[in-house]
């Protein structure tokens, strides 16, 4: 065996995330590796196991996330008996890559430095976590850890199997996807983790007639969890998922139209007309409006006002979808031949229950007879006692596919689902 060093970071780029318990983390960062170390890496898969610093290597089981990809979660730490040697100041580098079970290396270089130096409880560790987004496969996992300051460091190869998943309602979902990929943390609140290079799902909704998709999207949960900081962070997390994998749907005979709002200060937060994808950093830029400790004197004046809001919202929608075919149907070719597209709303909220006083009254029979929409309702439980709601009586008329969620696996079911009746019955009514 033989240590081979690995070089200080030169340039610091995004950050990593990283737990120092009972001790003082100084920095924890994700940096690339200088490309004249890229045939080491050969020498440290052909080195064997070395193990000059104690560390724990924890990979856990395979799981679905809720922005469906498949994930594999890395672990490594380092316990406070080692950090606590050195007078306690140390600065590591973790190198980590994946390559395909012959060796063949399918992802560049995963390096994170982490500083850490004081004292020490008993228990502590310094936690690497490199999360894998992955397809069903065999893998091969190096990792690499140098402490700079006493030049030890320990090499360990992981060997990954990751099963199909059993009756995958979307076994094609994952096709357009890396094969594995390391992900990456967004610094973005609740937005979570992000893939480390573009890629799509694939979602095709192949319909004979046309599809104007109304994707609308609630960001505030229910007013029983006002003030509460963890719903709120949950609930956000939960629609930007949602949201992300919604607006992967493929519509080649149609269009897709985001409405994101918020429901307790009634107010459109963001609408775009998805083309390729959605402009994140204006969809950030308006959540930040949101805060779970603030709600204005006009919020909590017009509380009774929340179920009007929402319907006019959903009318509002359908004026646009009648006039935006009204047009299509003047500029065809052919007027009497063409036909205008069916109008799907996709509504996307957690439960919520109105205040006292609210009109509760659902839309009318008339709107739905001059929509003939179809309705489909994801409601997502983002707490365990977010169990009752109020939109789906707004929307009854519409007799709305209703799907109550409560994991990654009940949304992938409920989107297999949805895709299968707009394919099979595009223009069917439910009424």
């Amino acid at each position: 065996m033989f240590p081979m060093k690995i070089p200080r970071p030169r340039r610091l780029a995004h950050c990593a995330a990283a737990a120092l318990l009972g001790g003082a983390l100084l920095s924890a960062q994700e940096t690339p590796l200088p490309p004249a170390d890229s045939e080491s890496f050969e020498q440290w898969l052909a080195a064997g196991e070395v193990q000059q610093i104690p560390w724990q290597v924890r990979i856990g089981p395979t799981t679905l996330s809720l922005r469906q990809w498949l994930m594999v979660p890395v672990e490594v730490r380092v316990p406070a008996r080692y950090l606590r040697t050195n007078e306690g100041q140390h600065e590591f580098t973790l190198v980590a890559r994946v390559a395909d079970g012959d060796g063949r290396w399918l992802t560049p270089a995963r390096v994170e430095t982490h500083r850490a130096k004081g004292r020490f409880a008993r228990s502590s560790y310094l936690q690497f976590r490199l999360p894998l987004q992955v397809k069903p496969g065999h893998y091969q996992l190096l990792l690499v850890l140098q402490d700079h300051q006493t030049g030890l460091q320990s090499i360990r190869r992981e060997r990954l199997h990751v099963p199909a998943p059993r009756q995958d309602p979307l076994p094609d979902a994952f096709r357009n996807l890396p094969r594995v990929s390391f992900l990456r943390f967004s610094p973005v609140e609740g937005a979570g983790a992000e893939l480390a290079e573009p890629a799509r799902l694939w979602l095709p909704v192949p319909a004979e007639r046309p599809l104007r998709i109304e994707l609308l999207v609630n960001f505030s949960p229910s007013e029983q969890f006002y003030r509460s900081v963890s719903v709120h962070r949950q609930n956000r997390s939960t629609m930007l998922a949602a949201l992300d994998v919604l607006t992967q749907l493929h519509v080649p005979n149609g269009s897709l139209h985001l409405t994101a709002f918020d429901l307790t200060h009634r107010r459109i937060l963001f609408e775009q007309q998805i083309q390729d994808d959605v402009d994140w950093e204006a969809l950030y830029a308006a959540l930040e409006e949101i805060h779970p400790l603030r709600i204005s004197r006009d919020a909590l004046e017009h509380r009774q006002q929340l179920a009007a809001f929402f319907r006019e919202l959903v009318r509002e929608r359908i004026r646009r979808a009648r006039d935006a075919s009204a047009s299509a149907g003047e500029t065809a070719a052919d007027a009497i031949a063409a036909e205008p597209p069916q109008t799907v709303f996709i509504l996307v909220s957690s439960g919520v229950l109105f205040p006292g006083g609210n009109n509760l009254d659902p839309l009318t029979q008339r709107e739905v007879v001059d929509c003939a929409c179809r309705v489909f309702y994801f409601q997502f439980r983002v707490h365990r006692d977010n169990l009752w709601d109020h939109l789906a009586r707004l929307l009854e008329p519409f007799r709305p596919q209703r799907f109550f969620l409560q994991s990654s696996n009940d949304f992938r079911r409920a989107l297999a689902r949805m895709l299968s009746e707009l394919r099979t019955h595009p223009s069917s009514s439910r009424r």
